[in-house]
């Protein structure tokens, strides 16, 4: 599949694993063994891979010609790295201090 075409339903898909990982884990949590280990192990690799999968794509379509591959490979990353800086500040000192946070028992 074009990953103009594959990269909508990637990015949909990537939001509604990560939207059911809280509740899969809240559901397995009290259970012991194998289970809470794969369903762990799951709702941390597969939106994990799912959304290390939107870069590549991302690339393929920025990239007209190998003359600007460093250009569009730092614009990227450069994009990346804010974003990584904002989704952290605004965690740490915002969201954290105006939304509830459940308790861990």
């Amino acid at each position: 599949m074009a990953p103009r075409r594959a990269l909508g339903p990637l990015l949909v898909l990537s939001g509604m694993v990560v939207a059911a990982t809280p509740t899969l884990v809240r559901l397995v949590g009290a259970a012991d063994g194998e289970l809470a280990l794969f369903v762990g192990g799951s709702c941390l690799f597969v939106p994990a891979a799912l959304l290390t999968a939107v870069t590549p794509m991302v690339t393929k379509l920025l990239l007209v010609d190998l003359g600007t591959t460093g250009t569009v490979m730092g614009r990227l990353s450069g994009i990346g790295t804010a974003g990584g800086i904002a989704g952290t500040v605004l965690t740490g000192f915002v969201l954290i201090s105006v939304v509830p946070v459940s308790v861990i028992p």
